[in-house]
């Protein structure tokens, strides 16, 4: 190759990637912002998987109505997305704006299995056009928000093998920069806690520890404080709950190690 052909190529590949950097800033563009969503599962132990379809995602604006952001669609199998772990559903840069509600499209796909068997859910008509979510998100430019879609499965899928099941969606919609976790251990892991967080009463989400180390996290929790419940699965143990919980926006609270007492006077 001549001397001028390979300094013609390099000086080609140079202003290539110098365009390239500038299409792609650090943060994003000038007028828009980045929406970023993830999906996470309050688990349930009525069903080994919960495989729910992800079609679609939208957001709305009274300027501009309905935009569909671009989704990863798939399957996710919900209680895969416990303690801590959560999947990516949307990352992309929109134009600023304020947007008021979050609309989610189930698929047909959607399955869970029970006994062993892989049984279709029928999607209940009220969440067939998409579930709405009433959520405020003032996007502003050049800012990133961040939001967690928290699905119940317990409280979203009901029937039974012989009539049918059917899933009526319940998600918790939380906004990441307003919201802490609650981390752990409880012990013995083979009791198999589920860590419950409420407030007043009303459950808001839960999880369950890890059945090898007993550990916990409980995600998108918004500021204030929670009574936070410890109730093994397996036969024989206490209960334990802690009151007054509190947890700060963009913080972790750590509780110390919660050992449940093993009740020698149960009766196997």
């Amino acid at each position: 190759m001549s001397y001028m052909m390979h300094l013609w190529l390099v000086m080609l590949f140079s202003l290539f990637f110098i365009g390239c950097e500038s299409d792609d800033p650090a943060g994003p563009p000038e007028g828009q912002g980045r929406v970023v969503m993830y999906l996470a599962d309050a688990p349930t132990d009525s069903f080994t998987e919960v495989n729910v379809e992800i079609e679609s995602i939208e957001i709305y604006s009274e300027q501009k109505g309905w935009i569909e952001l671009q989704t990863e669609a798939g399957i996710y199998n919900l209680l895969e997305l416990t303690n801590g772990t959560m999947a990516m559903l949307v990352d992309v840069n929109v134009e600023a704006d304020t947007y008021t509600m979050i609309r989610v499209h189930i698929g047909g796909e959607s399955t869970i299995v029970v006994e062993g068997s892989m049984v279709d859910i029928s999607i209940d008509a009220g969440a067939h056009e998409g579930i709405e979510l009433a959520h405020h998100i003032e996007l502003e430019s050049g800012a990133t928000t961040e939001i967690l879609l928290d699905f119940d499965a317990h409280r979203s899928v009901s029937g039974s093998l012989v009539g049918g099941f059917v899933l009526d969606p319940v998600i918790r919609v939380q906004s990441m920069e307003e919201a802490g976790d609650v981390s752990g251990q409880v012990v013995p892991p083979e009791a198999k806690a589920v860590v419950i967080a409420s407030q007043q009463g009303d459950i808001v989400t839960s999880t369950y520890a890890d059945e090898n180390s007993g550990e916990y996290k409980l995600v998108g929790l918004a500021e204030g404080e929670y009574d936070v419940e410890f109730v093994a699965r397996s036969d024989g143990y206490e209960t334990e709950v802690y009151s007054g919980v509190a947890v700060e926006a963009g913080q972790e609270t750590e509780l110390e190690t919660v050992e449940l007492e093993n009740n020698d006077n149960y009766d196997n």
